[in-house]
Protein backbone atom coordinates (compact mmCIF):
# COMPACT_ATOMS: atom_id res chain seq x y z
CA UNK A 1 0.00 0.00 0.00
CA UNK A 2 2.72 2.23 0.77
CA UNK A 3 3.98 2.36 -2.56
CA UNK A 4 0.59 3.43 -4.16
CA UNK A 5 0.84 6.69 -1.69
CA UNK A 6 4.56 7.33 -1.82
CA UNK A 7 6.18 10.31 0.37
CA UNK A 8 7.87 12.96 -0.72
CA UNK A 9 9.30 16.82 -0.10
CA UNK A 10 7.34 19.34 -1.23
CA UNK A 11 8.31 22.16 -3.12
CA UNK A 12 7.04 25.71 -3.64
CA UNK A 13 5.22 24.49 -6.73
CA UNK A 14 3.18 22.09 -4.52
CA UNK A 15 1.70 25.50 -2.68
CA UNK A 16 -1.91 25.50 -4.43
CA UNK A 17 -2.56 21.75 -4.29
CA UNK A 18 -1.41 21.57 -0.34
CA UNK A 19 -3.83 24.82 0.07
CA UNK A 20 -6.31 22.17 -1.37
CA UNK A 21 -5.49 19.55 1.19
CA UNK A 22 -6.19 21.93 3.91
CA UNK A 23 -9.58 23.07 2.25
CA UNK A 24 -11.14 20.17 2.54
CA UNK A 25 -10.67 20.18 6.29
CA UNK A 26 -11.83 23.91 6.39
CA UNK A 27 -8.13 25.19 6.94
CA UNK A 28 -7.87 28.14 5.01
CA UNK A 29 -4.35 28.73 4.27
CA UNK A 30 -4.05 30.54 0.74
CA UNK A 31 -1.20 28.95 -1.37
CA UNK A 32 0.81 32.36 -0.63
CA UNK A 33 0.63 31.37 3.17
CA UNK A 34 1.94 27.70 1.86
CA UNK A 35 4.55 29.22 -0.08
CA UNK A 36 5.80 30.83 2.84
CA UNK A 37 5.72 27.93 5.35
CA UNK A 38 7.40 25.59 2.35
CA UNK A 39 10.08 28.14 2.53
CA UNK A 40 10.09 28.26 6.37
CA UNK A 41 10.86 24.80 6.54
CA UNK A 42 13.72 24.36 4.18
CA UNK A 43 13.07 21.25 3.11
CA UNK A 44 11.35 19.72 5.93
CA UNK A 45 7.96 19.63 4.22
CA UNK A 46 6.47 16.48 3.00
CA UNK A 47 3.26 15.29 1.01
CA UNK A 48 1.87 11.83 0.37
CA UNK A 49 0.58 11.56 -3.33
CA UNK A 50 -1.41 9.17 -5.24
CA UNK A 51 1.24 7.77 -7.51
CA UNK A 52 -1.53 6.72 -10.45
CA UNK A 53 -2.78 10.61 -10.41
CA UNK A 54 -0.24 12.68 -8.61
CA UNK A 55 -2.56 14.03 -6.58
CA UNK A 56 -1.58 15.21 -3.42
CA UNK A 57 -3.36 13.17 -0.34
CA UNK A 58 -1.37 14.66 2.91
CA UNK A 59 1.19 16.99 4.16
CA UNK A 60 3.52 17.88 7.46
CA UNK A 61 6.46 20.24 7.46
CA UNK A 62 8.43 21.02 10.14
CA UNK A 63 10.16 24.51 10.74
CA UNK A 64 13.47 24.45 12.73
CA UNK A 65 14.76 27.20 14.95
CA UNK A 66 18.76 26.95 14.81
CA UNK A 67 19.44 24.09 16.65
CA UNK A 68 17.29 24.52 19.55
CA UNK A 69 13.53 23.58 18.29
CA UNK A 70 11.84 22.49 15.51
CA UNK A 71 7.79 23.43 14.79
CA UNK A 72 5.39 20.90 13.41
CA UNK A 73 3.10 22.25 11.39
CA UNK A 74 0.31 21.46 8.74
CA UNK A 75 -0.19 17.52 9.02
CA UNK A 76 -3.55 17.66 7.25
CA UNK A 77 -4.96 14.83 5.35
CA UNK A 78 -7.69 15.46 2.44
CA UNK A 79 -10.80 14.69 4.03
CA UNK A 80 -11.40 11.65 1.54
CA UNK A 81 -8.13 9.54 2.62
CA UNK A 82 -8.37 9.98 6.58
CA UNK A 83 -8.01 7.19 8.42
CA UNK A 84 -5.02 5.56 6.04
CA UNK A 85 -1.74 6.33 8.24
CA UNK A 86 -0.76 8.92 6.39
CA UNK A 87 -0.74 11.89 9.35
CA UNK A 88 1.61 9.17 11.05
CA UNK A 89 3.60 8.48 8.06
CA UNK A 90 4.70 11.90 8.11
CA UNK A 91 4.68 12.45 11.32
CA UNK A 92 7.53 9.47 12.24
CA UNK A 93 9.42 10.45 8.90
CA UNK A 94 9.74 14.56 10.56
CA UNK A 95 10.24 13.27 13.83
CA UNK A 96 13.42 10.68 12.69
CA UNK A 97 15.08 13.35 10.72
CA UNK A 98 14.67 15.80 13.19
CA UNK A 99 15.97 13.48 16.11
CA UNK A 100 18.80 12.68 13.95
CA UNK A 101 19.49 16.13 13.71
CA UNK A 102 19.47 16.14 17.99
CA UNK A 103 17.05 18.73 17.82
CA UNK A 104 16.42 18.89 21.40
CA UNK A 105 12.79 20.41 21.66
CA UNK A 106 10.24 19.31 18.97
CA UNK A 107 7.11 20.91 19.56
CA UNK A 108 3.72 21.60 18.05
CA UNK A 109 -0.18 22.94 18.19
CA UNK A 110 -2.38 20.02 18.29
CA UNK A 111 -6.55 20.36 17.80
CA UNK A 112 -8.65 18.26 19.34
CA UNK A 113 -8.39 15.79 16.20
CA UNK A 114 -4.58 15.48 16.05
CA UNK A 115 -3.90 15.18 19.82
CA UNK A 116 -4.51 11.73 19.80
CA UNK A 117 -2.03 10.26 17.57
CA UNK A 118 0.82 12.86 18.84
CA UNK A 119 0.05 11.47 22.22
CA UNK A 120 0.63 7.74 20.93
CA UNK A 121 3.95 9.23 18.94
CA UNK A 122 5.13 10.72 22.58
CA UNK A 123 4.13 14.41 22.61
CA UNK A 124 2.58 15.74 25.85
CA UNK A 125 0.80 18.44 26.94
CA UNK A 126 2.05 21.79 28.12
CA UNK A 127 -0.68 24.41 28.15
CA UNK A 128 -3.65 25.55 26.06
CA UNK A 129 -3.39 28.33 23.44
CA UNK A 130 -7.13 29.54 22.77
CA UNK A 131 -8.80 31.42 19.37
CA UNK A 132 -10.57 34.25 20.12
CA UNK A 133 -12.29 36.23 17.34
CA UNK A 134 -13.85 39.87 16.91
CA UNK A 135 -14.94 41.98 13.51
CA UNK A 136 -13.73 45.52 13.96
CA UNK A 137 -16.33 48.62 13.21
CA UNK A 138 -15.14 50.39 9.93
CA UNK A 139 -14.54 53.76 12.73
CA UNK A 140 -11.14 54.17 13.25
CA UNK A 141 -10.55 53.10 16.97
CA UNK A 142 -9.26 55.90 19.36
CA UNK A 143 -5.28 56.44 19.37
CA UNK A 144 -3.96 54.95 22.36
CA UNK A 145 -0.90 57.91 21.94
CA UNK A 146 2.16 56.01 22.50
CA UNK A 147 4.81 57.99 20.98
CA UNK A 148 7.14 55.03 21.04
CA UNK A 149 5.01 52.44 19.49
CA UNK A 150 5.21 52.62 15.41
CA UNK A 151 5.61 50.25 12.27
CA UNK A 152 8.88 48.09 12.43
CA UNK A 153 11.56 47.81 9.37
CA UNK A 154 14.17 45.54 8.75
CA UNK A 155 16.31 48.08 10.22
CA UNK A 156 14.90 46.93 13.95
CA UNK A 157 14.66 43.19 12.25
CA UNK A 158 17.58 42.12 14.80
CA UNK A 159 16.39 43.40 17.71
CA UNK A 160 12.72 42.66 17.82
CA UNK A 161 14.81 38.94 16.84
CA UNK A 162 16.36 39.05 19.97
CA UNK A 163 13.49 40.75 22.00
CA UNK A 164 11.22 37.40 20.71
CA UNK A 165 14.29 34.52 21.12
CA UNK A 166 14.13 35.55 25.36
CA UNK A 167 10.22 34.80 25.14
CA UNK A 168 9.87 32.16 22.79
CA UNK A 169 13.11 30.43 23.65
CA UNK A 170 14.68 30.10 20.16
CA UNK A 171 16.01 32.11 17.27
CA UNK A 172 12.64 33.21 14.34
CA UNK A 173 14.73 35.93 12.28
CA UNK A 174 13.83 34.27 9.25
CA UNK A 175 9.82 34.61 10.42
CA UNK A 176 10.22 37.57 11.42
CA UNK A 177 11.90 39.14 8.28
CA UNK A 178 8.46 37.84 6.15
CA UNK A 179 6.44 39.29 8.74
CA UNK A 180 7.93 43.00 8.67
CA UNK A 181 8.53 42.50 4.56
CA UNK A 182 4.98 40.91 3.76
CA UNK A 183 2.49 41.78 6.75
CA UNK A 184 2.59 44.23 9.83
CA UNK A 185 4.47 44.39 12.41
CA UNK A 186 4.70 47.28 15.14
CA UNK A 187 7.24 47.71 17.59
CA UNK A 188 7.71 49.83 20.92
CA UNK A 189 11.28 51.03 20.94
CA UNK A 190 12.33 52.97 23.96
CA UNK A 191 15.78 54.87 24.13
CA UNK A 192 17.12 51.67 21.53
CA UNK A 193 15.46 49.26 22.68
CA UNK A 194 12.84 47.07 22.28
CA UNK A 195 10.12 46.56 24.72
CA UNK A 196 7.44 44.78 23.22
CA UNK A 197 6.14 44.14 19.42
CA UNK A 198 3.34 42.81 17.96
CA UNK A 199 3.01 41.28 14.25
CA UNK A 200 -0.13 40.79 12.31
CA UNK A 201 -0.61 38.10 9.60
CA UNK A 202 -2.73 39.25 6.73
CA UNK A 203 -3.50 35.78 5.12
CA UNK A 204 -7.12 37.08 3.11
CA UNK A 205 -8.57 40.31 2.09
CA UNK A 206 -10.36 41.89 5.30
CA UNK A 207 -8.80 39.07 8.21
CA UNK A 208 -5.80 39.99 9.75
CA UNK A 209 -4.40 36.88 12.68
CA UNK A 210 -2.16 39.38 15.57
CA UNK A 211 0.94 37.01 16.00
CA UNK A 212 4.19 37.49 17.95
CA UNK A 213 2.06 39.70 20.52
CA UNK A 214 4.95 40.30 23.43
CA UNK A 215 5.70 43.05 25.91
CA UNK A 216 7.16 43.72 29.00
CA UNK A 217 3.86 45.13 30.73
CA UNK A 218 0.16 44.95 30.41
CA UNK A 219 -0.02 48.35 29.70
CA UNK A 220 2.38 48.27 27.07
CA UNK A 221 0.55 45.56 25.92
CA UNK A 222 -2.50 47.04 25.28
CA UNK A 223 -1.15 49.95 23.96
CA UNK A 224 0.22 47.73 21.28
CA UNK A 225 -2.82 46.12 20.30
CA UNK A 226 -4.88 49.42 20.38
CA UNK A 227 -1.84 50.57 17.88
CA UNK A 228 -2.74 47.39 15.83
CA UNK A 229 -6.31 47.64 15.64
CA UNK A 230 -6.50 51.11 14.51
CA UNK A 231 -5.21 49.76 11.20
CA UNK A 232 -7.00 46.93 11.01
CA UNK A 233 -10.66 48.91 11.36
CA UNK A 234 -13.16 46.82 9.36
CA UNK A 235 -11.19 43.66 9.69
CA UNK A 236 -12.11 40.34 11.16
CA UNK A 237 -9.27 39.53 13.81
CA UNK A 238 -8.16 36.53 15.73
CA UNK A 239 -5.61 36.24 17.94
CA UNK A 240 -4.46 32.83 20.14
CA UNK A 241 -3.28 33.81 23.46
CA UNK A 242 -1.60 31.62 26.15
CA UNK A 243 -4.24 30.30 28.54
CA UNK A 244 -5.43 32.71 31.77
CA UNK A 245 -3.21 31.01 33.75
CA UNK A 246 0.04 32.09 32.45
CA UNK A 247 -0.87 35.34 31.51
CA UNK A 248 -3.90 36.98 33.62
CA UNK A 249 -4.22 39.96 31.76
CA UNK A 250 -4.88 39.19 28.14
CA UNK A 251 -8.64 38.39 28.68
CA UNK A 252 -9.14 41.65 30.14
CA UNK A 253 -7.84 43.21 27.20
CA UNK A 254 -9.04 41.37 24.66
CA UNK A 255 -12.82 41.91 25.80
CA UNK A 256 -12.29 45.56 25.49
CA UNK A 257 -12.61 45.07 21.78
CA UNK A 258 -15.28 42.09 21.80
CA UNK A 259 -13.11 39.49 21.18
CA UNK A 260 -14.77 36.15 22.11
CA UNK A 261 -13.28 32.71 22.36
CA UNK A 262 -14.16 30.10 20.04
CA UNK A 263 -11.77 27.07 20.64
CA UNK A 264 -8.71 26.84 20.10
CA UNK A 265 -5.33 24.07 20.56
CA UNK A 266 -3.26 22.54 22.57
CA UNK A 267 0.68 23.59 22.84
CA UNK A 268 2.61 20.09 23.06
CA UNK A 269 6.35 18.85 23.16
CA UNK A 270 8.08 15.67 22.47
CA UNK A 271 9.39 13.39 25.96
CA UNK A 272 9.98 14.91 28.62
CA UNK A 273 12.27 18.02 28.02
CA UNK A 274 10.94 21.56 29.46
CA UNK A 275 10.94 24.25 26.69
CA UNK A 276 13.18 27.46 27.14
CA UNK A 277 10.85 30.23 27.52
CA UNK A 278 9.88 33.22 29.34
CA UNK A 279 6.10 33.46 28.97
CA UNK A 280 5.62 36.13 31.57
CA UNK A 281 5.55 38.64 28.66
CA UNK A 282 3.60 36.93 26.20
CA UNK A 283 -0.04 37.95 24.81
CA UNK A 284 -0.16 35.78 21.84
CA UNK A 285 1.52 33.05 19.72
CA UNK A 286 3.18 33.71 16.40
CA UNK A 287 0.74 31.50 14.83
CA UNK A 288 -0.42 27.86 15.11
CA UNK A 289 2.39 26.38 13.45
CA UNK A 290 4.83 28.68 13.92
CA UNK A 291 5.21 28.56 18.08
Amino acid sequence: MAGDFPLRRLTLKDAGAASAVGNSVDWDHSPKVWQHFIRWSEQGAYGITDWRSGELLATGLSIRYAQQRAWIAMVITHRRYQGLGFARRIMETMIDKLQKREIPEIMLDASSFGRPLYEKLGFRALYDVPYWQTVLPEQRLPDPKVKTIRRATLDDLGKITAFDHVTFGAPREHVLKTFIEEYRVWVDMRDGEVHGFLGAMIPKRRAASIGGWQHHTPDGAAALLATALRDLRGYAVSVSPPEASLNSHVESILKTYHFASTGGCTRMILGDVEPLEDRSRLYSIMAYGLG
